[in-house]
């Protein structure tokens, strides 16, 4: 940690080096031609500040001056680091490119300088218009990036490092080129984590790809996506709203996990749109969960997919149970329902079931029959009279009705052993409809909101 001198107070130094850092500015835009829309003699394009509510002229400017402008900052923030204590809480200076119209260069690449930069400080895009791909790599404990109402023509991505926590406020964006936020070395085990990422009202017209991030807050309401965008490996911790979303070109959520349901109210979704081995928080009891939750059902149902159509009810009626105050007989029935077949959902699970249960019983008569003296089990066929728990398990499973009949195969010699077998049928019946209505769901040809 750097000290104070004695001779200099720290809010004399902040005050020399703001001094600096407003100089560097003036100095960057001093002599700039404002941007005309289209000829000379039309009047210069200004734009409006949401935030202050102030017009601003828009200036053209080179790469070349842009390298020289952050080279400048990046002096001045060396120089603030050496001498403001980094406990003192003072932010410090950033690179404020607004309101600018930065053109391509090939002789000057401007991607090195900005990530010098940003790897110490922060950097302001807000109202300003690319002509070139940018590519930040993001390696501060803490960064924001505000984009806010910036245009880029070509590709914009954002690399982000592990141990980094970033703030992208990029409202009103337009990106004419593919768009990505990705972890800078690919790993489910370190994830950089985003304080918020807010894209409201962005535009994106090429593909949009967000990977390996950690997100506290997604907030893309109103967002307007045209080609196809890709979710890979990203845990959402918090709210995750695409309230009033285009998704024209489709979406692929890919290994991600959802903390609160997604919200699509009002969306309008791609008939390509997949969740891939995602995985939602079924402890959260939110009660908005189970509206988040119907409206993807509802969408699943209208474009036929079963598939996740089941998934989404489950999700529903799994939220609806934990948020609704429903009676015990209820919730015992959801709750069972639930963990014999996911509510329909799954076969894998339903028949796993239906395996444990019958096996355990097989275990329970075996063992039975083996510790008694007595015949506890008769099976009237002499070639099957050798096992009797197998014949008494198989019977129950596939004519529990036998146990009435004076034609049954295994007959019961032991009230314990009735009693347990109507146990078997019941539950092997309840669990074999319950399988078949997951298969049926599963394999059906086609859903729908109606069924």
């Amino acid at each position: 940690m750097s000290e104070v001198p004695n001779s200099e107070s720290l809010e004399s130094i902040v005050k020399r080096l703001r001094e600096l850092e407003r100089l560097a500015l003036a100095n960057f835009l001093s002599g700039k031609p404002t941007l005309y829309i289209a000829h000379a003699d039309e009047p210069v394009r200004v734009c409006e500040d949401s935030n202050s509510n102030k017009q601003h002229n828009v200036y053209k400017v080179d790469v070349e001056s842009v390298q020289k402008y952050l080279d400048e900052v990046g002096h001045i923030v060396e120089r603030f680091v050496k001498e403001v204590p980094s406990d003192s809480g003072v932010p410090n200076p950033i690179a404020d490119l607004r309101f600018l119209e930065i053109h391509d260069d090939v002789d000057h690449p401007l991607n090195d300088h900005l990530n010098t930069l940003v790897a110490r400080s922060s950097i302001n895009f807000a109202y300003s218009k690319f002509h070139l791909p940018i590519e930040l790599q993001v390696v501060t404990k803490f960064s924001i990036l505000d984009l806010l109402h910036t245009h880029c023509e070509c590709p914009f991505f954002i690399r982000v490092d592990h141990g980094t926590h970033v703030e992208v406020r990029a409202d009103k964006i337009v990106c004419d080129g593919e768009f990505g936020i990705e972890a800078y070395t690919p790993s489910r085990k370190q994830l950089p984590a985003f304080v918020s990422i807010k894209l409201e009202h962005g535009s994106f017209h090429e593909r949009v790809i967000f990977a390996f991030l950690k997100i506290k807050d997604a907030k893309c309401l109103g967002a307007s996506f045209g080609k196809k965008v890709r979710v890979h490996k990203v845990d959402y911790e918090g709210i995750t709203n695409f309230i009033n979303s285009k998704f024209k070109g489709g979406a692929l959520f890919s290994n991600c996990s959802f903390a609160l349901a997604p919200d699509f109210h009002g969306a309008e979704l791609h008939q390509d749109t997949i969740f891939q081995d995602c995985s939602f928080d079924s402890s959260n009891s939110e009660i908005a969960n189970i509206a988040s939750f119907r409206v993807l059902k509802a969408h699943f149902g209208k474009m036929r997919d079963s598939k996740h159509e089941l998934m989404f009810y489950a999700l529903e009626q799994r939220a609806e149970r934990k948020s609704a105050k429903n009676g015990p007989i209820v919730s015992t029935i959801s709750w069972l329902y639930d963990e014999i077949s996911e509510y329909g959902s799954s076969v894998d699970r339903s028949a796993k079931f239906f395996i444990f249960w019958n096996i355990n019983f097989f275990l329970f008569f075996y063992l039975a029959v083996v510790g008694s003296s007595q015949k506890l089990v008769t099976v009237k066929n002499e070639a099957l009279d050798n096992y009797p728990a197998l014949m008494l398990t198989l019977q129950n499973i596939f004519n529990p009705l036998a146990l009435f009949s004076e034609k049954q195969l295994a007959s019961v010699n032991s009230i314990a052993i009735y009693v347990a077998s109507l146990i078997q049928s019941f539950g092997a019946l309840a669990t074999l409809t319950l399988m078949l209505l997951a298969i049926r769901g599963r394999f059906r040809k086609g859903g729908g909101a109606d069924t």
